[in-house]
């Protein structure tokens, strides 16, 4: 009898560490995204000293190509009158430093299209007509401030979720741009992607993918992230078709600046279990 229980109890044990570790998700897995599991890694801090940096799980576009972001420059242009709206974290860091009471709706801002659709457009770009011909389309976009980018993420957050309401359906996390952490933490996973060093921009996925399935994270262009530098700067990754390979490189640019080497890719915060 006692064999028998053990018997059952083992058999029961596999059953239901089987069952847990199948693949569990409570949100769509997003399109066009790879799954980052969460993780620790080794990377310098701006001083040079490598800190252990520890991560939530995240999922992570490839570089977001020109016709994506043509999409949204186009859909700020047929609807002038419509809104984006954010929330200003700053602003409520500075009201808690202060002693003040911190309040979300108090610290909303918006803005419409008719102020940005003009100011979208890649200013900077690799070759003529890179961003409006339809060739280009899979090639990653390029000439785009870190506020456009921004934007961008804001403007297929709002998409998306207003299309979710219409089914009665939960809004889903907001897409954003990596933190500098993240996109290091992608990056180091064996088999960055490198591609065949062109002197020229390539397709989004010309590279050899690395095992999370992410293309070109240490060439094709360099990438914005949400990290602040000195100033008005953000911290860029990466190298770029100018580049040799790398991902170690790292530098600060303006974020009201663009060239025609920096684009970037999104990441959205994972909610379930895997």
């Amino acid at each position: 009898m006692r064999e028998f229980i053990f018997t059952l109890s083992v058999l029961f044990s596999f059953y239901f560490t089987g069952f847990a570790q199948k693949p569990k998700h409570f949100e769509p897995e997003p399109k066009g995204m790879k799954f980052v599991p969460q993780g620790s890694f080794q990377m310098k801090d701006v001083s040079g000293t490598m800190k252990s940096v520890s991560l939530d799980a995240f999922w992570m576009s490839n570089e977001i190509t020109n016709a994506e972001y043509r999409e949204f420059v186009d859909y700020a242009k047929q609807h002038p009158d419509e809104e984006l709206s954010w929330v200003d974290l700053s602003a409520m860091a500075t009201a808690k430093k202060d002693g003040k009471e911190v309040n979300a709706a108090n610290n909303t801002r918006s803005i419409k299209f008719s102020e940005l659709s003009e100011k979208l457009v890649p200013a900077n770009i690799p070759v003529s007509d890179y961003f409006k011909d339809k060739k280009f389309d899979n090639y990653p976009v390029a000439g785009v401030t870190y506020l456009n980018a921004r934007y961008f993420c804001m403007w297929k957050t709002q998409k998306e979720n207003k299309e979710l309401a219409s089914k009665g359906k939960p809004n889903v996390q907001e897409y954003r741009l990596p933190m500098e952490a993240e996109w290091a933490y992608a990056a180091s996973q064996s088999g960055a992607g490198a591609i065949a060093k062109s002197k020229t921009v390539l397709p989004v996925k010309s590279g050899k993918p690395n095992k999370l399935g992410l293309c070109n994270l240490s060439d094709n262009v360099a990438e914005w992230t949400a990290t602040p530098g000195e100033g008005n700067e953000r911290i860029i990754r990466g190298a770029s078709w100018k580049d040799l390979p790398s991902v170690d490189l790292r530098k600060g640019m303006d974020e009201n600046n663009s060239t025609a080497d920096v684009g970037f890719r999104i990441v959205r915060s994972f909610v379930g279990s895997r």
